[in-house]
């Protein structure tokens, strides 16, 4: 993520005196108002200096981990020599957290600003959620509303690292909101607009996610990451030409600025879509332009259905038209699956998202929808499968923990499956997902169960009662905003 500006200063911290010179209500301990501000001036600083020295121990900690993991790619240390190197990687991050934790309690904007990134980098999810809410209401109540100068690109900032943490827990919706606040704060910075557009790739939205790359203007198109981005949704599309065009210029500018990763992988996308360009005859695109078109026609049919059954019905109508057209069209196979699943009609739909997910298996929304399906038939060692898939592309995705706790805790052929379902459960809960406690002690029980019976292969009694452990039915086969929904692109 680009960083959009500067941090503010420690004085901000400081509550300003009652106007009138009389304390504030519970400091009436015969110190003067004079004395008073003298004591928060000498706590701002001390909390300015924790604030600093927590951010070089970050900043260690954080040099430790790329020479640990450079030594390991060379193969350049003993493993004795590596623990030790983890050591002190560990030590570094411990003081780290706990020197900007006591910033933050003091210092509730900047402070909780650089903590909730500090967790959010760390990977603690839900930790970092509630303290960046925190330090956005501080520093919005600090500015009085405005969002101007350095401030704005902190207000940004923040809510980027904000909606970051919601995407992990399965709630796009709320991410995009935080992410069109932040590219309304910010319109010259590219980086929301980034952030717009892989959530709505990351669900199968290419359609939106080019129009809000257009929206970008020139702060968009100015970064190899959103051109990328523009790529995977236009070949997604079945637009090749575009979408090699797109690919030759994320490269260029990914090497230009010395990304390697990602000058890498848009060359191997421009040579994918050579090859397919290639191998596509003249009657090919005829017959893909015709799909094209029917793929925007029932998307936007599916956006108004709601109620309607007439549309939705030519919704279905126009995709299965599509995918017939062009059978390896895996966005109209993933709309119109998802079409079915909203139904429960469970075996039409997996038809589809498995089509979807055979022909584009890079595509974290057809995976999860496939997934979904899975689960709400019963086939829960494919869905394990398919959702190990899913993380490897995806490794933070609490809704695949999620989903992977419930296949193994309802597969339960074995304790193991039940030591790993409450593991993936955990790491749900850490990335933010909302787990039914109810869930999680029924897994305890079977665990028991099969523990005491001292049977690797006996069936437990089947899982009732709270949400989250019906065998069937999609109520809660992922968590509430998962993004495998069938509302369909603009």
């Amino acid at each position: 993520m680009h960083r959009l500006a500067i941090a503010f200063s420690a004085l901000a911290a400081i509550l300003p005196i009652c106007a009138s010179g009389t304390l504030p209500a519970g400091e009436g301990d015969g110190n003067s108002a004079a004395e008073v501000g003298r004591d928060r001036v000498v706590e701002a600083a001390g909390a300015a200096a924790r604030l600093k020295a927590g951010r070089e121990a970050w900043a260690r900690g954080d040099a430790i981990a790329r020479e640990i993991k450079a030594l390991e790619r060379s193969g350049g240390l003993e493993d004795d020599a590596l623990a030790a190197k983890a050591e002190k990687m560990a030590a570094a991050y411990m003081e780290a957290e706990r020197l900007l934790s006591e910033a933050a309690s003091a210092m509730p904007g900047e402070g909780a600003a650089a903590f909730g990134e500090f967790l959010y980098r760390r990977k603690r999810f839900r930790e970092a959620r509630t303290v960046l809410e925190g330090a956005i209401k501080a520093l919005g109540a600090a500015e009085g509303g405005e969002k101007q100068g350095a401030g704005a690109g902190e207000a940004a900032r923040l809510r980027l690292l904000l909606g970051g943490t919601l995407e992990r827990a399965g709630r796009t919706e709320d991410a995009l909101r935080l992410y069109r606040e932040a590219a309304a704060i910010a319109p010259e910075e590219a980086a929301p607009f980034e952030h717009i557009a892989a959530a709505l790739a990351f669900r199968g939205d290419f359609r939106e996610a080019l129009d809000d790359l257009a929206r970008g203007g020139a702060a968009a198109s100015g970064s190899p990451f959103a051109m990328y981005i523009r790529g995977v949704c236009l070949e997604s599309l079945w637009r090749l030409k575009e979408a090699q065009e797109a690919y030759g210029r994320a490269g260029a500018m990914a090497a230009k600025s010395g990304t390697g990763d990602l000058a890498a992988a848009c060359s191997e996308a421009a040579e994918r879509v050579a090859a397919a360009i290639a191998k596509t005859d003249a009657k090919a695109w005829e017959r893909i332009e015709e799909a094209s078109a029917l793929l925007a026609h029932g998307e936007k049919l599916a956006a108004g259905a709601q109620g309607d059954r007439k549309k939705h019905e030519a919704a279905i109508q126009a995709l299965k038209s599509a995918v017939g057209l062009w059978p390896p069209f895996a966005a109209a196979h993933y709309r119109l699956g998802a079409l079915y699943l909203s139904e429960e009609q469970y075996a039409a739909a997996r038809s589809h998202l498995e089509a979807a997910a055979l022909y584009e298996p890079r595509q974290p929304a057809y995976l999860k929808a496939h997934a979904q399906v899975l689960l709400a038939l019963g086939q829960f060692e494919e869905a394990i499968r398919v959702l190990g898939r899913l993380l490897i592309l995806d490794p933070e995705s609490g809704p695949a923990h999620f989903g992977l706790a419930r296949a193994h805790g309802l597969l339960r052929a074995s304790p193991r499956d039940l030591e790993v379902a409450l593991m993936d459960l955990d790491r749900a809960g850490q990335l933010g997902v909302e787990v039914p406690p109810r869930m999680r002690e029924r897994f305890l029980e079977v665990l028991e169960e099969l523990r005491a019976r001292g049977s690797g292969g006996e069936t437990a009694p089947e899982p009732t009662g709270p949400a989250g452990t019906e065998r069937h039915g999609r109520r809660d086969d992922m968590p509430a905003g998962s993004g495998s929904g069938g509302g369909g692109g603009k």
